[in-house]
Parts: structure tokens; sequence; C-alpha cells
């Protein structure tokens, strides 16, 4: 009688009993962090950009010959071109700025993350595009009198398309097809 008993209430608890699986184990496919840790690296753009509402302020500098020596300090002061922009995260996948570049000539640029490489593999490479259209507008004394120079002229594109992927900590490789008018 006791066996029985104990067989019952067994099989009666079994009813109540539910398998481990069956907990939702679904787990998010996110996106790989800080492929590249910075916006621009060597004068190029890179698949990051500012995350939401960040701001960032870029100061270049490009330095002239060093044959000159002291006279223009080591290429310090010879053919000096100083470019700075400013670029604001509108989204985590949107990127807009505006620049300026030493003498006197202005851009907007924009970048957008097409793809973004997941942790699982299931996007194995990031993807971005970057576009920035700038206008000289240096006085028209600057260029040449004898050629003639309409408006349209002042106009400079340049499109980027950035394919990337991280390899784990060990780093991360880009190409960059690029073309500019």
């Amino acid at each position: 009688m006791r066996n029985l008993l104990v067989t019952g209430m067994i099989l009666f608890a079994s009813f109540f009993l539910r398998a481990q699986d069956t907990v939702n184990t679904t787990v998010t496919d996110k996106p790989v962090r800080n492929t590249f840790y910075v916006n621009t690296l060597a004068y190029q753009q890179t698949v990051s950009s500012p995350v939401k509402g960040g701001m960032e302020l870029f100061f270049s500098h490009r330095f002239g010959s060093i044959s000159n020596g002291f006279n223009d300090l080591f290429g310090l002061y010879g053919g000096v071109n100083i470019r700075m922009s400013l670029s604001y995260g509108i989204t985590d996948y949107l990127m807009a700025g505006i620049g300026s570049t030493m003498p006197n000539v202005w851009d907007l640029h924009g970048k957008v993350a097409l793809l973004r490489q997941t942790r699982s593999g299931r996007i194995p490479v990031s993807v971005s595009f970057f576009a920035n259209m700038a206008v000289d507008a240096r006085d028209k004394m600057v260029y040449d009198i004898y050629t003639t120079y309409s408006y349209k002229h002042r106009f400079s594109y340049f499109y980027q398309l950035m394919i990337a992927r991280k390899f784990g900590n060990v780093g991360a490789l880009q190409v960059s097809p690029v073309i500019a008018y």
C-alpha cells in the first residue's frame, strides 16, 4: 500500500514539472563594439561614428617640407594646411558635420552605417558610407586670371565606402574605396 501511494504521488507530481529547455533562451545578436576607437584614422574615415547625441571636434595639421631647416621650423610653418571639423551623432547610425580647411575651404560631411558586424558572426563585416562636399571660398583673385573659372569649379566632392572587420581583440582591417572630384 505504501509503495502504491508513493508511486501515485510521483505520477501526480510529474504533471506539474517543466523541463529546463522550455525557458526562453533567445539571445539578442548585438553589434561588435569599437571596431575602431576613433572616427578618423590617418586622415581617413573609419566605420565608427559618434554615438547618438555625441559630438567630435577634430583638428588636423599637415606639415611642409623639412628641407628649409629653421626658416620654417623644419616644416612646421611651411605649407601649413590646418583643418577643423565638428561632427554630431544624430543617431547611432547617422552622423553629420561641418568643417573648415585653411585657407578658406568649407565643407559639409555625413556618414551612415549601412551594416554592423555582429558578435555572433551573422553579419561578418561593418559597412559605412561617407560623403563630403566642399566649396573653395577664397577670393576670385587667387585663381589664374587667364583661365575661365565658373562657380561650379569651386566645388569638390568626396565619397568613401568603408568595409571593415574586427578580429576579436587582435585588431581590425578596413578596405575603403573612394571617389573624389
